[in-house]
């Protein structure tokens, strides 16, 4: 492998995807039909919201080399980003029959099965993932995610603690261990997840939804406790059964 690839790998894995896509495009001056050099372009030009040029450049790497995997997990992911579902989905199972024994690619399909909201067909990607490797972070943490939407609670925190075990500083662990505890209401650990999370990853958007459901669940608890406190008075014949009922249901709403 040329020079500039070797260089735009570690830029990528640094989250420079500016300066990556330079060395690229350098590399592929001197090797225009280097597959992987347009997988990893296709990368870096979705990450800077370049979909349609990341969608060229994936189908170029697939068209180079139609068994190179990860040519069609980079347009699986671009596909998926762009909403053409089945298309992204064909792509990552693609990859999946080129290389069955890598467990990324069984994440890549869970977490694109997740965004679909396709809980269980996700919690089956993912474990299918963890059979090749068990310890896979991102397989466990889709697998918490895919158990918590499907209201199994407590298998979902006893594998966030497994995976915190093995790397406490893993930001995406912390936020899904953030969900599981939310869900099974325990609003103050939750907090202390989703907000670790957040230092270890500031931009984190799974996280920062985590906070606001935490902190609206809690408000609406101390509202209703307030409610219930003073209802002696003459608010008490504004509360009747009907608006308890309706608070406990925006509470509930809060916790899925």
């Amino acid at each position: 492998m040329d020079r500039h690839f070797l260089q735009a790998c570690i830029l990528f894995d640094q989250g420079r995807y500016d300066l990556a896509e330079e060395k690229l495009r350098l590399s592929l001056a001197e090797e225009p039909d280097h597959s992987l050099a347009h997988a990893l372009l296709a990368d870096c030009l979705r990450q800077s919201d370049k979909l349609k040029e990341a969608t060229a450049e994936a189908r170029e790497a697939v068209r180079l080399d139609p068994e190179l995997a990860q040519a069609h997990a980079a347009l699986a992911r671009v596909l998926s980003d762009r909403n053409y579902h089945a298309d992204a989905d064909a792509a990552a199972r693609e990859a999946i029959r080129i290389d069955p024994d890598d467990a990324d690619y069984r994440a890549l399909l869970a977490a694109m099965l997740i965004e679909r909201r396709d809980w269980q067909a996700a919690l089956d990607a993912a474990e299918a993932g963890l059979e090749l490797d068990a310890e896979h972070t991102g397989c466990s943490n889709l697998r918490s995610m895919a158990l918590v939407k499907l209201g199994r609670n407590q298998e979902a925190r006893e594998i966030g603690e497994s995976a915190l075990a093995r790397d406490p500083h893993d930001a995406f662990s912390h936020a899904s261990q953030g969900w599981a505890l939310l869900n099974a209401g325990d609003r103050g650990k939750a907090l202390e997840h989703f907000r670790e999370a957040l230092r270890l990853e500031p931009g984190m958007e799974y996280a920062r939804l985590g906070i606001v459901e935490a902190l609206k669940a809690q408000h609406l608890i101390y509202a209703l406790c307030c409610a219930i406190s003073c209802g002696w008075g003459a608010s008490a014949a504004r509360f009747n059964g009907r608006s308890f009922s309706a608070v406990i249901s925006v509470i509930g709403s809060c916790m899925t």
